[in-house]
């Protein structure tokens, strides 16, 4: 099911931090403040590049030039996995990433226990066409808190499934994802979030305080609840600015950041239809 398309009609002024992933906007603006030391000593994520990467799309004989230098591989919408947990203070949280144009026609994703040592779902969903889908979980999961006494954290995995027989092949993406009590957020979390007018409020709250699931799902919601036409230039720069931090720089010379941002920003939202897979 496809939603509104979200089109960016300027460029948000930003600035980051490389060691922290720091953005800072103009005024009002969502940025987003990953506390530090999240990842857990034994688990990091990361990605594996599969037979359908983007740089198998850049070869195909109908992709020019100007369409090369701003292509965007698979990519989840979180900040880099390898070193920043995705937080949520929900029992159950959307995640998303952006699909390329591809010769895969599905994605896998899995959700991983790592105190219980389980998998608590594992879904696929058919690739309806490139752009950036969310992933629902099911009202049958619902997420553990952290708690100090009681450590808590998942690793999720997202396959593009290139050939089924052969998963090889697939591009992958693995990080880690907590759900965090919000009295343990800080002082002035819940306060701040008290205080909120509207749902760039909250966001400005979840992101000031390293919640990027939160905060990126109460801009999409905004998004979604608004008419485009009515969308305006504060909502595209909070968009733009998320998708920011999700961008990895790219080891191609002849990538264009601002072109893969543009891409991203002007990319499509779908709902990713999910099929559970048995673990049986």
């Amino acid at each position: 099911m496809s939603l509104h398309n979200l089109s960016v009609s300027g460029l948000a002024t930003t600035l980051f931090c490389c060691a922290g992933l720091i953005a800072t906007f103009p005024a009002q603006a969502v940025f987003f403040d990953p506390p530090g030391n999240q990842i857990p000593s034994s688990l990091s994520g990361n990605s594996r590049r599969g037979g359908c990467a983007v740089d198998e799309v850049a070869d195909a004989p109908d992709v020019n030039q100007a369409m090369s230098e701003r292509l965007v591989a698979f990519l989840p919408i979180v900040p880099d996995p390898s070193s920043v947990v995705a937080l949520t203070t929900q029992a159950s949280t959307p995640l998303w990433v952006y699909v390329p144009p591809t010769r895969a026609q599905s994605v896998e994703f899995s959700l991983f226990d790592n105190v219980a040592n389980n998998f608590v779902y594992s879904g696929r969903f058919p690739i309806e066409a490139s752009g950036i889908y969310q992933i629902n979980l099911p009202e049958t999961v619902e997420l553990k808190a952290d708690e100090s006494d009681a450590p808590q954290d998942y690793t999720w995995f997202l396959d593009l499934v290139c050939e089924p027989n052969n998963p090889e092949t697939n591009l992958s993406h693995t990080g880690t994802l907590k759900r965090v009590s919000p009295d343990a957020v800080g002082e002035s979390f819940e306060p701040q979030l008290a205080q909120a007018i509207d749902r760039l409020d909250r966001a400005k709250a979840y992101g000031s305080h390293g919640l990027w699931l939160d905060m990126v799902a109460e801009v999409l919601a905004e998004h979604e609840a608004s008419d485009l036409a009515d969308q305006d230039e504060n909502l595209t720069q909070e968009w733009r600015s998320i998708l920011e931090v999700a961008l990895p720089v790219s080891e191609r010379e002849d990538v264009d950041r601002d072109q893969q941002l543009k891409l991203l920003s002007d990319a499509d939202l779908f709902i990713a239809e999910m099929t559970e897979i048995s673990f049986n």
